[in-house]
């Protein structure tokens, strides 16, 4: 199946619905990896369950959840890497604070891609695979219909991007349980 018929969902809400079948306007770059609980990967027979817009399966992202506290508690976490191969650099940073009757979790994450670098050997045998001679100079949406050498034809030129997520979520229990 072509990835549009992939279902994504995130805590039970459905990132592409039917809505959005033709075209590939949600993918799964729109969730940071740091704030995953869980994902569950739902393929064959079983994405029956979410629905006729489910063909080629289900991918179910579940986000971290704040947790009441007896005390109040407050946690914090500081995440940060890099990458050689496109110059990545990716900062998370996520607070979460603990009460009796709620609780709150506040995440930023920060990503800054380079562009993709190909493997100088190339020992399948074809020396110009993945090579890039040309590339055209999009600025601000405007396309330049004339291609410009790649100085380095080992980097793909304009596939970098910066990316910014924010999630927020808030637990108020509406009663309490008591067994």
């Amino acid at each position: 199946m072509e990835s549009n018929r992939v279902l994504l969902v995130v805590d039970g809400v459905r990132m592409n619905n039917a809505i959005y079948r033709k075209g590939h306007l949600q993918s799964s770059i729109t969730v940071t990896p740091n704030m995953l609980d869980k994902t569950e990967v739902v393929f064959g027979p079983s994405s029956v369950v979410y629905g006729s817009d489910a063909l080629g399966g289900v991918i179910h992202y579940y986000t971290k959840t704040p947790k009441l506290s007896q005390e109040n508690e407050v946690e914090s976490q500081l995440f940060s890497s890099f990458s050689t191969v496109n110059q990545e650099v990716t900062t998370n940073v996520s607070a979460e604070i603990r009460k009796e009757n709620w609780a709150s979790l506040t995440s930023v994450s920060y990503s800054d891609f380079g562009d993709l670098k190909a493997g100088k050997k190339r020992s399948h045998g074809f020396k110009d695979w993945g090579r890039v001679f040309f590339f055209s100079e999009n600025i601000n949406g405007n396309y330049n219909e004339n291609p410009t050498k790649n100085s380095n034809s080992n980097i793909q030129r304009n596939t970098g991007y910066k990316q910014t997520d924010v999630l927020q979520k808030f637990f108020i229990p509406l009663s309490k349980i008591q067994i």
